[in-house]
């Protein structure tokens, strides 16, 4: 697990040299800068663009932004409203 903490601060580190880069008016060099770095051109050209997130900001989007699994939910029919309603079970 080091191993990807360590590849993930150099992707980190990249794209901030990348965006110091792009403020200061110059064009971003993805293809040089992997190389010379040691990495994926493709993993760093989506990370700078905002393609894809690191692996544990995507877990964690997705934890937050998805509903609730189906095994905690169960559905209730209300006849007044037509529709279904979700309770938690306990």
């Amino acid at each position: 697990m080091p191993d990807v903490d360590k590849k993930e601060q150099k992707i980190q580190d990249a794209c901030r040299l990348l965006s110091r880069r792009v403020n200061n008016g110059q064009k971003p060099d993805i293809k040089n800068l992997a190389r010379e770095l040691d990495l994926p051109y493709t993993t760093l050209y989506n990370r700078f663009t905002n393609i894809h997130k690191s692996r544990t900001e995507a877990i964690q989007a997705q934890l937050y932004s998805s509903p609730l699994p189906s095994s905690t939910t169960r559905p209730i029919y209300c006849a007044k409203s037509s529709s279904y309603l979700y309770f938690i079970r306990n």
